[in-house]
């Protein structure tokens, strides 16, 4: 299901104009502060060192008078932000969102989906609705399939982690409005939820039912085990 994200409104800084302009990696004084470099690059000052913000929107790098304006609706991860700003954007190739952190736009989510990253005046929206394992997320307990539809993840800790495998006919749909698992065939020791839930298992001969989280052989099935709809039968 494809993530919002708020966007906070960017808020031109008000810079006292410089007699020369400045180069990147040479020592400034006002934290924060921003000159045009040229009509598509800004010098923005972090840590008493200027750094280099390319201007990507229509609109470039403009000064008017004491104000200096960075047109951009797509960073890249480890260019300079606002301070004080911890809003949302999307990265240049619109397949991941960033944060402003410590000054610096970090990633923060994966957004594989066919809708990759879009951003608009108010919002920033991820279609994380498929992911892989180990890639970043933004918020946990929220559920996407992987790339090959044969896992449920979820986000834990900021890192989307395995939560089931996804061994049925359907796969995992990722479509649905939360990610959704066909677990109708199991493995022995898969993980499970819901407790009594059955299963045939990947060669049919036995019927599985999920015990304290995972799954168990319970049945031996002699004339093979079928799904009938979404019924599991022994025979």
């Amino acid at each position: 299901m494809p993530r919002a994200f708020v966007v906070i409104p960017l808020i031109p800084l008000l810079l006292a104009a410089a007699c020369s302009k400045p180069a990147a990696g040479e020592a400034c004084k006002k934290e924060g502060q921003r000159v045009c470099a040229s009509d598509s690059k800004a010098l923005v000052c972090v840590d008493a060192k200027w750094e280099e913000l390319p201007c990507r929107g229509g609109g470039g790098c403009k000064s008017a008078g004491s104000d200096v304006s960075c047109e951009n609706t797509s960073n890249l991860e480890g260019e300079p932000c606002d301070l004080g700003d911890d809003g949302y954007e999307c990265t240049v190739d619109r397949k991941s969102v960033v944060q402003c952190k410590g000054k610096h736009w970090k990633v923060v989510g994966k957004c594989p989906g066919p809708n990759g990253c879009t951003s608009d005046k108010q919002k920033v929206k991820c279609d994380d609705s498929v992911s892989d394992v180990g890639a970043p997320c933004a918020f946990d307990n929220t559920f996407a399939c992987s790339s090959d539809k044969k896992l449920l993840l979820h986000c834990k800790s900021g890192t989307m982690v395995e939560d089931s495998k996804c061994r049925g006919p359907k796969g995992c749909d990722p479509t649905a409005t939360t990610a959704k698992c066909d677990t109708t065939v199991a493995e022995a020791g898969d993980s499970c939820v819901t407790e009594d839930e059955s299963a045939c298992s990947v060669d049919s001969s036995h019927l599985l039912k999920c015990r304290s989280g995972r799954m168990s052989a319970v049945q031996g099935c002699k004339g093979g085990c079928k799904l009938v709809g979404t019924e599991v039968h022994c025979n």
